[in-house]
């Protein structure tokens, strides 16, 4: 029995309740596309990629640094001894550095340019 007038009652509370709150406000279109372009996840995924796109264009105009590394040879030739594996070691340092040529690196920043340019402002289409 308790449980019908609960049922009775909380149906109208819960009308007149939601209806104080959610219903009695009207939006306009400038409104309802602001909340679209808010909670849409393809169109935050389109600022996601603009964004990383102009990073990429960032990074295409960085030189690359100078690299330094170590070449560990063994030569087990004239003694190979088991207990010792380093013996006929030979270690070698080496230092890189990478030289571009032929404009690699305007033409790698140039083509970041296009691309930030054709990937747009998702928010700016629509009207």
């Amino acid at each position: 029995m308790r449980r019908r007038v609960w049922r009775a009652l909380g149906l109208p509370l819960l009308i007149l309740g939601g209806s104080s709150t959610s219903f009695a406000q009207a939006l306009n279109w400038e409104q309802v596309r602001e909340r679209f372009l808010a909670n849409n996840p393809n169109v935050l995924a389109g600022r996601i990629f603009v964004r990383e796109a102009q990073a990429n264009e960032i990074t295409a105009g960085l030189r690359p640094n100078p690299q330094l590394s170590v070449v560990l040879d063994q030569f087990h030739v004239f003694n190979p001894n088991p207990l010792q594996p380093f013996n006929n070691a030979q270690w070698t340092p080496t230092v890189s550095q990478l030289f571009e040529r032929r404009r690699k690196r305007e033409l790698r920043v140039d083509s970041a340019r296009l691309l930030t340019s054709a990937a747009g402002d998702p928010a700016a289409e629509g009207g």
